[in-house]
């Protein structure tokens, strides 16, 4: 991941590619597709992700309803928080006693 964030031209870059991306079954994922468009909350979140790394609706959407999801179901690695809190990429939404979570 670091030597992908160097290839970066400039901070705003890597902090953006930070802010796409998250650690999965030990794999550090780059979100390019409508993942995009999902937000966090903890407790009304209406998509769900399997092990495997699929997304499903949790319950029928409305439209116009936003697309919620758990972040902190994820893993929290510590070695990506420390990139984040490098490039100054929040991370507020990862609960942080769950670092190293999945490791």
């Amino acid at each position: 991941m670091r030597d992908n964030l160097k290839t970066l031209a400039t901070d705003d870059e890597r902090r953006e590619w930070l802010n796409y991306s998250y650690h999965f079954l030990g794999h550090c994922v780059y979100i390019m597709d409508e993942g995009k468009m999902f937000n966090h909350s903890e407790t009304n979140y209406n998509v769900h992700s399997e092990e495997q790394g699929d997304c499903f609706a949790s319950r029928d959407i409305q439209e116009n309803e936003e697309l919620l999801e758990n972040y902190s179901t994820f893993e929290h690695p510590r070695w990506y928080y420390d990139l984040c809190d490098e490039y100054s990429s929040p991370h507020h939404y990862y609960d942080k006693t769950m670092v190293d979570h999945g490791q």
